[in-house]
């Protein structure tokens, strides 16, 4: 087996264990996605909420297969319309909601008829897909999606406290990274090979698997936009084995070494990874519920990899 051929396997086995962590969510109710307050996550479960449990299972599979098409091909899976259908459901109350709560606070404040232009649109435009609706009626579309984006999210609600003027405090990047760093040592101490911290940016950590190297990396900053802490994290599976980079000479970057190959970048649990607006009192649930997520690959990773040897693989 060639590295691209295993490259093709390993995406392959990821694509069929998302689905059974997707259907196990599903089937005992989302303990992990209900922990999100904002973000992804949390968007994800409150449109769940609004489907029955068999359509829940059919926007899922439909996510995987659209952001897989090939592999959900080569499994057999072709996207059926009723999941087409439930995408692009998900995909407009992801886009609208943030858009609907904010036009409506700037025309309740201003008044502004081009606003109440574009919100009339939105809504609409919004109501035709969400509640396959034909109605023009922009007081009745409004009181309709109002009801369907509820709850606000914790996200909106801190918006709504700092222009009532109270301040809000989020953990700092430097806090944030401090107590993940130690959950590490903690969670993982004596698996790993070594745990690397770059200050004020990411925290990672490398475990031996069947001949790879399973890389674990912690984020912590901000999204473009956002002025709150950002935990994210993700997986590479790549060689043990380590080469000087060949840009490193060329442009004079200070000597590193590197994986001489990669089996797979930027994996995660499937469902989501990404905790966004953290206080104080939510950074012990939200690192908990992220070092979860990391054990969960750790555990599929010896069966995801089995048969994949690093050694046994050549490059071509």
């Amino acid at each position: 087996m060639t590295l691209s051929d295993a490259e093709k396997e390993l995406s392959l086995r990821y694509y069929v264990w998302a689905k059974a962590e997707w259907e196990k969510e599903i089937n005992e109710s989302f303990p992990h996605l209900r922990m999100f307050k904002t973000g992804h996550g949390w968007e994800i479960y409150q449109f769940m909420q609004k489907l029955d449990k068999p359509q829940q299972l059919v926007l899922a599979m439909g996510r995987l297969k659209q952001q897989s098409p090939e592999l959900a091909s080569k499994w057999g899976d072709n996207l059926t319309e009723e999941e087409k259908s439930l995408y692009k459901k998900f995909d407009t109350f992801w886009s609208v909601r943030g858009r609907f709560h904010e036009f409506k606070r700037v025309w309740n404040e201003g008044k502004n008829p081009e606003v109440k232009f574009l919100f009339d649109g939105l809504c609409e435009g919004a109501g035709k897909i969400l509640f396959d609706s034909d109605s023009a009626d922009p007081d009745f579309l409004s009181a309709e999606l109002e009801k369907f984006f509820s709850p606000l999210s914790w996200e909106e609600q801190v918006k709504a406290r700092k222009l009532a003027g109270e301040k809000v405090k989020f953990v700092t990047k430097k806090k944030l990274q401090k107590i993940v760093t130690q959950k590490v040592k903690e969670v993982f101490g004596g698996q790993y090979e070594e745990c690397q911290v770059d200050e004020g940016h990411w925290t990672s950590f490398d475990i031996k698997c069947d001949g790879w190297m399973l890389q674990t990396q912690f984020n912590f900053g901000c999204k473009p936009g956002y002025q709150q802490s950002v935990l994210g994290y993700w997986h590479n599976v790549c060689s043990q084995e380590k080469a000087l980079h060949p840009a490193i000479p060329k442009y004079g970057i200070p000597e590193c070494m590197y994986p001489v190959a990669h089996l797979c970048r930027c994996l995660s649990w499937p469902c989501s990874w990404e905790w966004e607006y953290l206080t104080e009192e939510d950074v012990e649930l939200a690192c908990e519920e992220t070092f979860k997520y990391c054990r969960y690959f750790h555990e599929a990773a010896p069966s995801l990899l089995k048969g994949l040897e690093c050694e046994k693989l050549s490059a071509r």
